[in-house]
């Protein structure tokens, strides 16, 4: 049976097929454009009723370049089943449009050449990709892979973790090895070509490096190995160097290997500190030791003056000391110990001179404390001396350092002196003195003034100082008593100022008593109303005091009346009325009077004491009221004395 199939483009026409027959029955490669380099694949089918195996297959291209492909499929396709079978490749630079004919040649296949199929296809020829990239490098050192002679390219393999497109493609491969890496450039055709480029990865030499440990100052070794060549910058390039730093500090080499691969490492040289050391300084005063002291190591070198740690020294002056100090490490530092040496206080004591008698204050300066045995632990001291005297004093300044002083007390000749004071009244002059005035030459009594003789008004009773002074200075006291007596306070005490002719002798009382009592009437202190007669008339008392004879006199008046228990007798007077009578807080004294003129109303107890006195003026044309308050008064007979014109009334009254 013939078969006859047609494709254009990407279209097939297909006919019946013999029971016996095998044929192509499509063109899975290419599709649509065949490349240069690219094989032609097709689909075989068994159309007989038994397998079928070794079919030769021939492939006619025709177009811009002919080719003719011959294959024979090995593989047994069993009755009904197809297969797929690559024919061959096609190599050729040309473009343009084909035509693809494909068909089986099997012996026995009674239309062997007609089991055919044609297909239309472009052919365009493929790039031609070259890869750029080194043979070798060094462990994670990047390098570039470049591709050329295509428009675009895919990196994949070696260590590329997924399908780069980009291009060149830079890598660091992570590990050490030998790598392929593949690529395929594609042309503007959509045609391709895969190309393949070895790179081994080096390993970096293995650096092994070897620190030290010094003291600032010493020399330290470091070195490297693992290479052929090696570089620490500026410190050198040889496998170990020699440095020395002040302080810990790190050092970094680059080391080549034989494969020219390079890496760095860092090593170090720790610079252990200086022993912190410390010393102890001393102060001593002259002649002392001083004690030194160092801290901080396990050795010390103080040169000439010892190997330990503590030494003792006697300087003159101060000086300064030098110790070296060791560590567990050996080490070193440097530092200066000082022994101050103080000078011993200078002394200074004041020489004083002192008038006999007197107390005179001896002083030292120059030191902190002071020491004057016995006198006291002052800076000075009160001394009495009667003859002239040294005083030792001990000073000892802040630092413990003494020195020791003299302080001198002279003694002056001394002088005498004897004051008199003086009795006087107050108010009269006095005069005090000093007896010997031609022992001193000056004379001071304070703020009355100076002088050998002062005299002034007297004010009180007092003592004088007066302060002599020698033409040395020596000084002698003496106190001069003035007595002054005030003029005394008098006074003259009588029981009443009113007596009535007839009545007895008033006593008259003189205060101080000692004095003298005069006036009309009057004969050894007492008053005769009779004597005296009718009217006013003024004692008089006199007194002298016993010592200064300061006399002062007191005067009073005593009225002497013609008294009258009968109102008709006094002149003036028509009515006197007393109300209430008894009385107990208040009595009202009426009186009606004929002729004005001052009246005094008294009232009197029994004695003669007077209470209370009232003066009115009589107003003949009204009542005269005179008003007393006796709440206070206790009960009993009381009297109203009423006196007009040296005539006096006199009439009792009761409170309850």
């Amino acid at each position: 049976m013939k078969k006859f199939i047609f494709i254009a483009i990407l279209t097939m026409f297909q006919k019946s097929w013999g029971q016996s027959d095998v044929g192509i029955t499509a063109v899975l490669h290419p599709l649509a454009i065949l490349c240069t380099g690219d094989s032609v694949k097709v689909k075989i089918k068994n159309y007989g009723a038994t397998a079928v195996s070794n079919i030769p297959v021939e492939v006619k291209i025709i177009g811009a370049s002919n080719t003719t492909l011959n294959n024979i499929f090995i593989s047994s396709i069993a009755a009904g089943i197809e297969d797929s079978f690559n024919v061959g490749v096609v190599i050729t630079g040309s473009s343009g449009f084909i035509s693809i004919t494909a068909y089986t040649k099997l012996a026995g296949d009674a239309n062997i050449n007609n089991d055919t199929l044609v297909a239309f296809r472009n052919i365009a020829p493929s790039p031609s990709v070259s890869i750029s990239a080194v043979d070798s490098t060094c462990y994670n050192v990047g390098f570039a892979l470049t591709a050329n002679g295509a428009s675009t390219y895919i990196w994949s393999g070696g260590s590329i973790p997924t399908p780069s497109n980009v291009n060149p493609y830079v890598h660091a491969p992570s590990s050490v090895g030998t790598y392929t890496y593949q690529v395929v450039g594609t042309n503007t055709s959509g045609c391709k070509d895969t190309k393949f480029k070895t790179v081994k990865i080096q390993a970096l030499p293995t650096i092994v490096t070897v620190a030290d440990t010094t003291c600032p100052g010493d020399i330290a070794t470091i070195s490297a190995s693992g290479g052929v060549g090696y570089n620490w910058g500026i410190f050198g390039n040889t496998a170990s160097i020699n440095v020395s730093p002040q302080t810990t500090k790190n050092y970094t080499v680059t080391v080549t290997s034989s494969v020219n691969c390079t890496a760095s490492a860092t090593t170090f040289v720790m610079v252990r500190q200086k022993p912190l050391i410390s010393v102890q300084h001393d102060s001593i005063c002259i002649n002392e030791i001083a004690n030194l002291k160092a801290y901080g190591g396990v050795s010390y070198n103080w040169g000439a003056f010892g190997a330990t740690d503590t030494i003792n020294v006697s300087p003159s002056i101060t000086s300064y000391y030098s110790v070296t100090v060791t560590d567990a490490y050996n080490c070193t530092n440097s530092n200066t110990a000082t022994a101050f040496v103080r000078a011993n206080p200078t002394i200074i004591c004041l020489v004083d001179s002192l008038c006999s008698g007197q107390i005179a204050r001896i002083d030292a300066k120059g030191a902190f404390s002071y020491n004057w045995g016995a006198l006291g632990t002052n800076a000075y001291a009160f001394v009495s001396p009667s003859i002239n005297t040294n005083y030792s004093v001990t000073g000892t300044d802040i630092y413990g350092c003494t020195g020791v002083g003299t302080a001198s007390v002279i003694m002056k000749p001394g002088i005498t002196v004897k004051a008199i004071g003086d009795t006087a009244c107050k108010g009269d002059d006095i005069t005090i003195s000093v007896i010997n005035p031609s022992s001193a030459n000056f004379y001071s009594w304070g703020t009355l003034g100076d002088g050998p003789e002062l005299t002034f008004k007297s004010t009180v009773t007092n003592s004088y100082r007066v302060l002599a002074t020698a033409p040395n200075g020596c000084t002698a006291e003496a106190v001069a008593f003035v007595l002054v007596e005030n003029k005394p306070s008098l006074n003259i005490s009588i029981s009443k100022n009113v007596l009535c002719l007839g009545e007895s002798a008033l006593l008259l009382a003189g205060i101080p008593s000692g004095g003298i009592m005069t006036g009309k009437g009057v004969f050894n202190s007492q008053m005769f109303p009779d004597s005296a007669g009718i009217g006013t008339h003024t004692i008089k008392y006199v007194y002298s005091t016993t010592n200064a004879g300061c006399t002062d006199s007191f005067s009073r008046t005593i009225k002497v009346a013609k008294c009258t228990n009968d109102i008709a007798n006094v002149t003036g007077i028509q009515k006197v009325i007393t109300f209430p009578n008894p009385f107990d807080n208040l009595l009202q004294v009426n009186i009606k009077g004929v002729k004005e003129g001052k009246t005094i109303v008294t009232l009197l107890d029994l004695s003669g004491r007077i209470i209370e006195k009232k003066e009115i003026m009589l107003n003949p044309t009204s009542d005269n009221n005179v008003l007393f308050e006796t709440a206070h008064l206790n009960a009993g007979l009381y009297q109203i004395r009423i006196i007009k014109n040296d005539e006096a009334f006199v009439l009792s009254v009761m409170k309850y």
